[in-house]
């Protein structure tokens, strides 16, 4: 029965995110970073359902495999794992867009140069369908469009895409000393003297009082530099003097052209030369050159010597008788000889030899990875600190002083934005600020490997959330998928897998906010604000269960893994998606159908705002 079942929902699937696998380095932190990991995590489920083909340029791309699997008779289905307002909608292929959003309305796209898929509402009505990965998105959609939109709360499937962890998850509340390999930056509180004064005359960084991970780092790759600058070095000066060499052979064969074409255009010269000789020594040169030395040997010598009147019959004799010869012989001036013929182009001159560009420089060798000990009771969130919505200065603030007399209390804030600059100023004069105390915070900044991000897990004792909103929170779940209690608020997409079964739950209030792509920065939605001593009161009951209650530790665990296994297993998600494309693809049916039917006016729900009426205004 399920095989038919199967069968007959079965169709291919055609994804898309803005970011994908060679980019995702680059663009860690960036808005809308996530959501190729959420395509990630649902693309191993949707292969049970189909075919699946990842593509790049969803305007280029999508109808031309729709159009070939129509004409298979196959069913298809474009999923965009972007903003509602980054979906394309003139697609010939049904669109089915997968988004998070943690705040309580959508945005309308009412400031100026809008793109109308701004408003969010054109987007929904011209899909007709749409995934959220939270039921508090789905409400807050159905609140716009109405109660009986197809939206369809399915979230990311990633309990089954992580390991289970290497050791039983009731034995290690408290973590003993391990290492967590990361390349990148890494920022230990106890590696620097840190004091209140630095907040009147700050220093930055404050001097350390050991030597850092990263001093330790530099000092182990200063012999491999050395020796990877002189490796370049003589590279360097080995193409410097390939390219003079062949720089002076291209000179010196340049020369050789230029003697040989001035030795052609000399034996051109000397050729015209013979040629205008041999020309002279014709009988009719000889002639006229007779002539004109006769002609000009007697007015020279001669003419003055004779009376005038001989003189002038001379001349008139003279001109007469060259114009007789010259009817006769057919020439209107005297003859001259005939230019000589021009000399032979002298040859092209040939190409230079193509200079072989240097080769490029090696590359730098990779830094070692960075060892951070870790032990204790271990407290990790995973944020982007240039996120407001993280809200990591109250986790911060609240760590250390919940903490300030514990010495093996660590926090370790792992930063998913590439650039320490970012918030190195603010994390030292806070801890300024709270100094002196005896907890540890460490932050990691870089990007780590499947294998490394295990290791953080484990080496983890709970996770921090303090986000005053969330549309999934992927690390959290990966989290509890791995059986670690939690310390989070429940409210936005948190809702829907934090209880205090698994979590010790920090009180938040409603505040009004802004969403984050208008450029008016408006009040027109709500978020959610901390309470910040319910996070202090959160470590604190933590840190006791961790080292007096093993045992409620271990049913903490179990229960966050068994929420997130009923939560975001594989199976779930299956089932989910199952629904969700049997009504695809019923409507995909019944459009097919409308389509054929004859042209009739359309009637506009008086519900319905006119340009949420017809989408096809967008």
């Amino acid at each position: 029965m399920d095989e038919v079942k199967e069968r007959q929902i079965a169709m291919r699937f055609i994804l898309h995110s803005e970011i994908d696998a060679n980019s995702i380095r680059e663009n860690l932190g960036k808005p809308e970073y996530s959501y190729y990991f959420v395509l990630e995590a649902f693309r191993p489920v949707l292969e049970l359902l189909g075919p699946v083909t990842l593509v790049r340029r969803p305007e280029e791309e999508v109808d031309t495999i729709f159009e070939a699997s129509a004409a298979k008779s196959e069913s298809c289905v474009f999923i965009s794992f972007s903003p509602p307002n980054a979906v394309p909608l003139d697609l010939k292929c049904p669109t089915i867009v997968v988004f998070a959003w943690e705040f309580s309305t959508l945005p309308d796209g009412g400031w100026a140069n809008a793109d109308p898929r701004d408003d969010w509402r054109l987007v929904f009505a011209k899909l007709g369908f749409a995934i959220s990965l939270s039921t508090y998105t789905a409400q807050v959609v159905r609140a716009a469009m109405g109660e009986d939109f197809p939206i369809f709360a399915i979230a990311a499937p990633v309990c089954d895409r992580l390991p289970r962890p290497a050791f039983p998850v009731d034995s290690r509340p408290v973590i003993p000393a391990c290492e967590v390999l990361i390349r990148g930056t890494v920022i230990d509180s106890g590696d620097y003297a840190l004091s209140p004064d630095q907040v009147i005359g700050p220093i930055f960084p404050p001097p350390s009082i050991r030597p850092t991970l990263m001093d330790l780092a530099a000092e182990e790759m200063a012999p491999v530099l050395a020796a990877a600058a002189a490796k370049a070095a003589a590279a360097e000066a080995a193409a410097i003097a390939e390219a003079a060499a062949a720089e002076a052979a291209a000179i010196a064969e340049a020369a050789a052209a230029d003697a040989a074409r001035m030795a052609a255009a000399a034996a051109a010269e000397a050729a015209a030369v013979l040629t205008i000789i041999a020309q002279r020594r014709r009988l009719r040169y000889r002639l006229a050159a007779t002539k004109r030395y006769a002609l000009e040997w007697y007015r020279e010598v001669i003419r003055d010597l004779l009376p005038r009147w001989l003189s002038l019959g001379i001349g008139r004799g003279g001109a007469l008788a060259e114009m007789v010869y010259r009817r006769l012989s057919g020439s209107t001036q005297p003859p001259s000889p005939p230019p000589p013929p021009p000399p032979p182009p002298p040859p092209p001159p040939p190409p230079p030899p193509p200079l072989r560009p240097p080769p490029p420089p090696p590359p730098p060798p990779s830094a070692p990875p960075l060892r951070v000990r870790l032990g204790g009771v271990v407290y990790t969130s995973m944020l982007n600190p240039t996120d407001g919505r993280k809200n990591w200065h109250d986790i911060l603030t609240a760590f250390c002083w919940a903490f300030r007399d514990v010495e093996d209390a660590t926090l370790v804030l792992k930063m998913v934005k590439g650039d320490p600059h970012s918030y190195r100023r603010d994390l030292f004069l806070i801890l300024a600020r709270l100094s002196p105390f005896k907890c540890r915070v460490v932050t990691m900044d870089g990007f780590l490997e499947d294998a490394d991000y295990r290791l953080l897990t484990e080496a983890t004792s709970f996770y921090v959330n303090a986000s005053n909103a969330e549309g999934l929170c992927l690390p959290l779940m990966e989290f509890m998928c791995a059986g670690k209690p939690v310390i989070a608020p429940r409210h936005t997409a948190m809702a829907d897998y934090i209880d205090d079964t698994a979590a010790f739950i920090v009180g938040a209030t409603p505040e009004h906010n802004v969403w984050p792509n208008d450029p008016r920065h408006l009040y027109s939605t709500m978020r959610m604000r901390l309470q910040w001593d319910t996070l202090v009161a959160a470590f604190e009951e933590s840190y006791r269960v961790a080292t007096h209650a093993p045992q409620r530790y271990a049913d903490m665990g179990r229960n966050a893994a068994a929420i997130m296994s009923r939560y975001c297993s594989d199976a779930v998600v299956k089932e989910q998606l199952r629904m969700v494309l049997d009504q695809v693809v019923k409507a995909g049916v019944r459009q097919q159908a409308e389509e054929s039917k004859p042209a009739t006016a359309k009637i506009v729900d008086p519900g319905l705002t006119p340009a949420v009426a017809e989408p096809e205004a967008i």
